[in-house]
């Protein structure tokens, strides 16, 4: 739930620079630009938001299907692809596999959930949040990966104290 509100915190941002901020001109390629929202490059990738919003609601054929191949052709011009790995996730395969492929992953993922994994399980799905490419390919499996073999260790941790108690 929190991963949701925060995907639609994003785009409600995204949205407010889009309609009332000045924007700068030029790239910065200086360490200050890790501190500001407000340059060219995030600009294009609220763009790159809007425009996935934009033609799934004006193209509900397209929503239910996605770009697929044609992805990379239609956000490449405007400067920018989709910078939120969920989004990118629908805009390759449409609404109804993408919020499926979310649902599987929360499901994978919170059956490894410990207090103790927070702080593994938090900062990924952050990184989702503003980097492309987080849920595709072999990073979630990765991630589960580790995942599993924290919560092994665990088990095998307590196993050995469990010996050294009874001996």
């Amino acid at each position: 739930m929190l991963f949701i509100i925060s995907n639609l915190i994003g785009i409600f941002v995204g949205e407010y620079f889009l309609n009332n901020v000045e924007i700068g001109i030029g790239y910065n390629t200086d360490s200050s630009r890790l501190f500001s929202f407000n340059d060219k490059s995030n600009l294009l990738r609220f763009e790159a938001n809007r425009l996935l919003i934009e033609s799934y609601s004006n193209n509900w054929d397209l929503a239910l299907k996605g770009y697929g191949a044609d992805y990379e052709s239609v956000f490449r011009p405007i400067g920018a692809i989709i910078h939120n790995s969920f989004l990118e996730v629908i805009a390759y395969t449409g609404l109804p596999l993408g919020i499926l492929y979310f649902f599987v992953i929360l499901r994978v993922v919170s059956g490894y959930y410990k207090p103790e994994n927070f702080k593994f399980i938090f900062p990924y799905l952050f990184f989702c949040l503003f980097l492309h490419t987080g849920l595709q390919g072999l990073s979630p499996f990765l991630f589960v990966s580790i995942l599993a073999m924290s919560v092994e260790d665990d088990r095998v941790n307590r196993m050995r104290l469990g010996l050294q108690l009874s001996t």
